[in-house]
């Protein structure tokens, strides 16, 4: 049976609660009876959502766009809302990223709570008020920091996703956990034994980590960057594989190469727990056992050296380290790092066929 947590996050705008409670949405709603929704489309026939004023969302890559965000403000305009007016956002990490920048822009800024539905949401984005958004072939190119009012965590959505969505979201609680040191990586293994029976206590494990990132380094300019591990790497492989393969796997993917990298190029170092973990969770995906044949590598290497992380002096990278977590490294900009990069993906796909 799921038990019932609570946190607080402080960011430099206001703090704000997280619930993790099998009630969660129903008590978000309830206390915010007048409030518009953008929810995804495939939960807005829910009885909860009756008689409420109500946007949709196509919760994919292809509307993570800021065409999608201009369509949401007309909409919000059309629907009557005005700048007394609070938002609540239902959905995975999708819903999330253009209900964040839709919240900030219309009209200068309007509060806004969060239900997060998939697993990758609740452990690691509901936090944190990034919003990410794509422009033409460039992934999450656009974006800004607008912290919700409130997070409603309600694990029961748990039950309307699939294995291989489960498995990726786990993927980003084992980043962060990794990120934050061996103890919280332990800690998060131990709790991944018994999820199945209660996710709420690694659901907690994940934000409680993630809530130490965010509150030393609310804008990404130190330690937070730590949680681009897997990313680099796990972004250019989407884009590659044309997005068939999911984000939470991508991750997955993504931080077995990274070791693979810096332990074969000398920059980082070799962890087989870390490996072997990512592997398992990316072996749940169907997509992986093809997604080598499938895979441009053309486009792969253009993806990885666009990385926005990227600086003039190097290809920045999240890598891990001797001492059981991660640290940045800056390499070269040469034909080689870009042919190790290949190489370890390869290597990260071939480790996934069934």
């Amino acid at each position: 049976m799921s038990e019932h947590f609570n946190l607080t996050v402080r960011s430099s705008s206001h703090e704000y609660g997280v619930d993790v409670a099998a009630d969660g949405l129903e008590v978000l709603l309830a206390s915010q009876p007048d409030a518009l929704l953008i929810v995804d489309q495939r939960f807005v026939a829910e009885p909860a959502f009756a008689g409420r004023r109500t946007l949709s969302v196509v919760a994919d890559e292809e509307h993570k766009t800021l065409a999608e965000v201009g369509r949401l403000l007309v909409e919000l305009r059309e629907a009557g809302a005005g700048r007394s007016d609070r938002l609540i956002a239902v959905g995975g990490g999708v819903v999330q990223d253009v209900a964040t920048l839709t919240a900030q822009l219309y009209m200068r800024g309007l509060p806004w709570s969060y239900a997060p539905t998939t697993l990758l949401a609740m452990v690691d984005s509901c936090i944190g008020g990034k919003s990410s958004i794509n422009a033409g072939s460039f992934k999450n190119l656009v974006g800004s920091f607008y912290p919700p009012t409130s997070v409603a965590v309600d694990p029961r959505f748990l039950k309307t996703l699939p294995e291989v969505a489960i498995a990726g979201g786990l993927a980003e609680a084992t980043k962060i956990a990794y990120c934050r040191g061996p103890q919280e990586f332990e800690r998060y293994l131990k709790l991944e034994e018994g999820f199945e029976a209660d996710p709420s206590q690694l659901i907690y494990h994940s934000l409680d980590t993630k809530r130490w990132f965010i509150e030393i380094d609310e804008f990404d300019t130190g330690p937070r960057l730590f949680l681009n591990f897997g990313h680099t790497f796990g972004h250019a492989l989407e884009v590659a594989t044309d997005f068939r393969i999911s984000h939470g796997i991508g991750i997955a993917l993504g931080m077995f190469a990274a070791e693979q990298f810096g332990s074969k190029t000398g920059y980082g170092a070799s962890d087989a727990r870390l490996s072997g973990h990512a592997i398992a969770l990316a072996r749940v995906d169907p997509e992986c056992s093809n997604a080598g044949s499938r895979l441009d590598i053309r486009a792969f290497e253009a993806a990885f050296l666009a990385d926005k992380k990227h600086g003039p002096d190097g290809l920045h990278l999240i890598l891990p380290d001797a001492a059981g977590s991660v640290a940045e490294v800056v390499v070269p900009r040469t034909d080689a790092m870009v042919a190790a990069a290949s190489e370890a993906v390869d290597s990260a796909l071939a480790m996934v066929v069934r």
